[in-house]
């Protein structure tokens, strides 16, 4: 399907079948063709398949056909000039103010042309045929005369209008050959700015390839932390779990350990001293004990005997009542008449029980 060479333009069989828009070959003329390659701004065209569509000409760029061209019924009755050439809508405005100049050129020239190919000699025959006509035969040296003058008449007007005709198409042309070395310098620096770009883009690739290569070596290193900290974080747990364990066992061990202490103690020093005072021998800290009756009497009972020696017993951090816990004990006894007998039966049932020093 046939699409327009023009720069920029979109327009292609498939979308302007119903618009009314028509694609022209490029003309066989090769000057005319070469200002249809540069109002493409392409010049890899291949001029047998190339289109431009018609509405980059414009509308004096038509001509009617002949009438010996038109068939009845037929509503395409216009045709594209030979010498049309595109200047609206293009890419590049300058190009088509360059092409318009050149076009106007051209107008001038088909001018021109159209009055020299004028037949002057038939409207000169038909002037030679009045005079004829007037005088057959004595007139014929008037009849050249005649033909002669109107000639002149016609190409004196077409002469002056020539004379500039050249140096305004060489001026159009200059201009267009300076657009087109312009587009030329523009088009060879943006390809150097889009040689470096690239370069650029290429370095910039180079760089990128080897970061994400160093991202991939660092997600590997990552992974391979990851797998080892969760092997530590289970190895840890399960040491937590087997200190844990161990702790407890030696808990219990201690424990146990006190226990038999505890036990081996009371059953060497239970013949010696009272409960009361194996608690105050186990635990010398403890300020509160408390002391049963038996203790009670029997520190009364030896300080009785001998203050001093109780005195000195305490100093020695034996485990004996206070004064003050005797003097409290004591006011609470009830001393009603009979009280020292239970008293001494209490003394003489200890005394009976400690073993006798030599």
């Amino acid at each position: 399907m046939p699409s327009c060479s023009i720069k920029s333009c979109r327009n292609w069989n498939g979308n302007t079948t119903k618009k009314g828009i028509k694609f022209y070959r490029f003309p066989a003329d090769a000057r005319i063709a070469e200002i249809w390659i540069k109002a493409c701004e392409n010049e890899k065209i291949n001029l047998k398949n190339a289109r431009i569509c018609s509405i980059h000409f414009a509308e004096d760029c038509f001509e009617r056909k002949p009438n010996h061209l038109i068939v009845p019924g037929d509503t395409n009755t216009v045709r594209l000039s030979k010498t049309a050439i595109p200047t609206l809508n293009l890419h590049n405005d300058d190009s088509a103010s360059f092409l318009q100049k050149y076009l106007r050129c051209g107008r001038k020239r088909k001018v021109l042309q159209d009055c020299i190919n004028e037949p002057l000699l038939k409207k000169s025959t038909n002037n030679s045929k009045s005079f004829t006509l007037a005088n057959p035969v004595n007139d014929k040296e008037n009849v050249g005369c005649a033909v002669q003058d109107n000639f002149e008449k016609q190409t004196d007007s077409i002469v002056s209008f020539t004379s500039e005709e050249p140096a305004l198409e060489d001026q159009c042309l200059t201009e267009l050959q300076s657009h087109e070395q312009t587009h030329n310098c523009e088009v060879t620096r943006l390809q150097e700015e889009n040689t470096n770009l690239q370069a650029g883009n290429n370095g910039l690739k180079l760089v990128n390839n080897f970061l994400k290569t160093q991202n991939n070596d660092l997600k590997i290193q990552n992974e391979e932390l990851e797998n080892r900290c969760t092997a530590l974080d289970m190895e840890n747990k399960t040491m937590k779990k087997e200190i844990n364990k161990l702790n407890k066992k030696l808990r219990l061990q201690q424990k146990a350990e006190q226990q038999a202490v505890k036990k081996k103690i009371y059953e060497i020093v239970t013949p010696v001293f009272t409960m009361g005072q194996i608690k105050k021998l186990l635990h010398p800290t403890q300020k509160r004990v408390k002391w049963s009756i038996a203790d009670i009497s029997s520190a009364i009972a030896l300080r009785s005997v001998s203050p001093k020696g109780y005195r000195y017993l305490r100093k020695k951090n034996f485990p004996l009542p206070a004064l003050s816990t005797l003097r409290k004990r004591a006011s609470s006894i009830d001393m009603s008449p009979g009280i020292l007998q239970s008293v001494l039966s209490v003394m003489k049932t200890n005394g009976e029980g400690e073993p006798t020093v030599d």
